[in-house]
């Protein structure tokens, strides 16, 4: 079973190859990792979760999912760009796409049968491109209550 640290360790290499993407490609390419522990590492399975509507959404997350039990994951970590905004007393209620005081920001979340964990980090832009800004945040489910929607589904194919 992986440790609090080896997951946090897992989800800074994922960061600083994320980072990466966005000095190159000016993107982080939506993208699943499914995590298999054993005696002398880890093995990472790299999935595609890029998706252009709700239908292919569901679809990813459901390989996602069959990827997972298939390969009996200790770990299921997603990274992606997201635009974030923040809820204000007397500020309208939307999606953070539609607000225009929203901020871009990478998204990794990552499960296991023990552990739930957010981290966020902003993205800024400028003329020379995107690029991470300032230290990243982690959120941990058991110091903290956050709501992982996107691998709630996925949950289930770690515990087992």
């Amino acid at each position: 079973m992986l440790s609090k640290e080896n997951l946090k360790l897992i989800i800074e290499n994922i960061l600083m190859i994320s980072e990466e993407q966005i000095m190159k490609y000016n993107k982080v390419p939506t993208t699943g990792f499914i995590v298999k522990h054993h005696e002398s590492g880890f093995d990472i399975n790299i999935v595609d979760c890029n998706f252009s509507n709700d239908g292919e959404k569901h679809f990813k997350k459901e390989l996602l999912k069959m990827l997972a039990i298939e390969l009996k994951a200790d770990a299921v970590v997603f990274a992606s760009e997201a635009w974030m905004s923040i809820a204000t007393p007397g500020k309208e209620n939307m999606r953070p796409s539609n607000d225009p005081d929203r901020t871009e920001v990478l998204i990794i979340l990552a499960v296991t049968p023990k552990y739930k964990c957010l981290l966020l980090q902003e993205i800024s832009c400028n003329t020379s491109g995107k690029h991470l800004t300032g230290e990243p945040i982690f959120k941990w489910e058991d110091e903290d209550e956050i709501c992982i929607n996107l691998l709630s589904d996925i949950w289930p194919a770690v515990v087992n």
